[in-house]
């Protein structure tokens, strides 16, 4: 079955006026829809607006010609990460990045965009490709070799669509995946994710230096240029924990150095911290959230957050001084209020 990606846009006026009791939805227009895809499957996986009200778009296509009806048509070659930016009005795409690698049959996908203050896309996901860095030329990066496997990447694409600002592979030697990034005002991108590599690589002092077993989440800060670990960290338990979704900042709104993140596990020894919601593991796949200061190179906290069947993140923001955390649950036990 062809599955093609569509994007749209709502007016957001959320930045000035909070929702009440009175919320109109009249009040947020529909702006535009869209396609965008090829005569393959395409998959559109996270989303940013900038402040001119552009929306740019990651996912992964499989497709021999991308966009639909236009461009080269390459050989079939596996599945590729793409990553394209809308017009305000949603009438044309400025800006087009497909990752059509040489290595044939690869899979790569992109999963998470931000974007900073001056419109320039950080994207992550993963890659199989070891040319996946070059496939716009050269370009700096922290770790410009493919290390094998699978491993996350960490891209930045400038914001006049100009080309590639950095591009990095992040992992080791087993399976790696960036799923969820974000950026703080000095441009350096922060990335979570997961990793069986036991040589992924840390920092000093990171909160934890060394894989638990298993699968761990990772959490790494790059800086500004993309060629440098300003930190990095495992954090887990002896089963697996994939972490899904990043948010920075203190709910005061003023500091870049707190990082909330959230996921799920199955480690009856997630390093929880004492006081916390959820201080014990149930069962089956639960979610985790903590939050990590980076002034103080502490986990703030960490707790579990589930019921007594399947329970699964998918995102979270701060918003008046409170962290909300959004996904599914199969638990007619979880903690409600």
């Amino acid at each position: 079955m062809k599955h093609l990606l569509f994007a749209f846009v709502l007016l957001a006026a959320l930045a000035t006026s909070a929702v009440s009791a009175d919320f109109d939805p009249t009040d947020f227009p529909w702006i535009f829809s869209t396609y965008l895809g090829s005569e393959s499957e395409d998959q559109g996986a996270s989303v940013a607006l900038d402040t001119q009200g552009r929306a740019t778009v990651t996912g992964y296509t499989s497709g021999t010609s991308f966009p639909a009806l236009s461009g080269p048509r390459a050989p079939q070659h596996g599945v590729d990460v793409f990553a394209s930016r809308f017009d305000a009005d949603g009438a044309a795409v400025s800006n087009v990045y497909w990752f059509n690698a040489l290595t044939l049959f690869a899979e790569d996908e992109g999963y998470s965009v931000a974007l900073d203050a001056q419109g320039n896309a950080y994207v992550t996901g993963y890659t199989r490709s070891e040319d996946f860095c070059t496939v716009f030329g050269s370009v700096p990066g922290y770790h410009p070799t493919y290390y094998g496997e699978t491993d996350a990447f960490v891209l930045k694409i400038r914001a006049d669509g100009s080309g590639l600002a950095y591009c990095t592979f992040l992992g080791g030697a087993d399976w790696d995946v960036g799923r969820a990034i974000a950026v703080d005002r000095q441009g350096n991108a922060v990335v979570v994710g997961g990793t069986w590599s036991t040589d992924f690589p840390t920092t000093p002092g990171a909160v934890q230096p060394a894989l638990a077993d298993q699968r761990d989440t990772f959490l790494v800060k790059l800086n500004s240029s993309g060629t440098g670990l300003l930190y990095s960290t495992f954090l887990g338990g002896t089963g697996q924990e994939e972490a899904l979704a990043v948010q920075l900042g203190s709910t005061d709104g003023v500091t870049d150095f707190v990082i909330h993140v959230t996921g799920f596990t199955n480690s009856a020894d997630f390093p929880v911290t004492p006081g916390v919601l959820g201080p014990t593991y149930r069962v089956n796949t639960e979610r985790f959230i903590y939050k990590l200061d980076l002034t103080t190179n502490s986990l703030e906290y960490a707790t579990y957050l589930g019921g007594s069947a399947a329970d699964r993140p998918a995102g979270l923001a701060l918003w008046m001084g409170h962290l909300l955390v959004a996904g599914s649950t199969e638990s007619n036990d979880f903690p409600t209020t």
